[in-house]
């Protein structure tokens, strides 16, 4: 099985699938795209490449786990959604004001869920605002083995939203 492990920077993809690294393949794109310089191009206004999708389709192994807040564009069997709470996402970010709004913001919207909803058959959500990295990891262990599933759409920031936005 292939597993996208998505989310907002902050969620607690990294860290978190790198604890399963000895018991799975895991893959983290971001890395992978800098070593292999897969990018279409520079966003100025961000700072920052911006990746070649189809560059990196051609490179995903056949099973395992790919990690990065876009692994759920690419041609997977089920993707896992980390989910965080706005004010903790803010704390974990170690980014430009502007950046960690924009993340915020994203968050608070939904806006990989959706994303990941509609480009995906088989999407889970973990909420990892009060977990620690073991218990996710577990989670997406679980998820990715079969043991257990995460419907999506338990995690509503819609009243942060309201009373921030």
């Amino acid at each position: 099985m292939m597993l996208a492990v998505t989310g907002t920077p902050g969620t607690g993809k990294t860290s978190s699938t790198k604890l399963l690294e000895d018991e799975i393949e895991v893959l983290h794109l971001n890395e992978m795209a800098k070593r292999l310089e897969l990018f279409e191009g520079y966003d100025e206004d961000r700072n920052s490449w911006i990746v070649d999708i189809d560059k990196i389709r051609d490179k995903l192994p056949n099973k395992g786990i790919i990690e990065s807040h876009f692994s759920h564009l690419l041609p997977v069997d089920e993707v896992i959604v980390l989910r965080c709470h706005p004010n903790e996402l803010k704390k974990r970010l170690n980014s430009s004001k502007t950046e960690i709004k924009e993340n915020i913001e994203s968050e608070a919207l939904d806006y990989i869920l959706m994303e990941a909803i509609a480009k995906n058959n088989k999407v889970h959500e973990i909420d990892t605002t009060d977990k620690d990295l073991n218990e996710v990891s577990d989670l997406i262990k679980q998820i990715y083995e079969g043991k257990i599933e995460e419907e999506p759409g338990k995690v509503d920031w819609s009243e942060w939203l309201m009373e921030n936005g």
